[in-house]
């Protein structure tokens, strides 16, 4: 005859582990978010250096402004 039944495993030793890679999975798409973020905010600094230098009005600068935000905000949803 072979071993008898095998105990029960301790309660919660796996949920420990799940919760653990759950967490730094977290962790992990939420760094990779701000930093996506945090670097799509970059070319907003330039477009008044490029206003100042080549002589553009209020108008086609708050157009660009416009124009940068929809494509940023229309980005994720326009990959799914």
């Amino acid at each position: 005859m072979g071993p008898g039944p095998r105990p029960a495993p301790a309660e919660g030793v796996g949920k420990r582990h799940s919760a653990r890679r759950h967490g730094a999975g977290f962790r992990l798409i939420a760094s990779g978010v701000v930093t996506a973020m945090a670097f799509s905010t970059v070319p907003t600094s330039l477009y008044p250096l490029y206003q100042a230098r080549d002589g553009f009005s209020t108008f086609p600068v708050t157009i660009v402004f416009a124009v940068y935000a929809v494509g940023v905000l229309a980005g994720p949803a326009g990959r799914r």
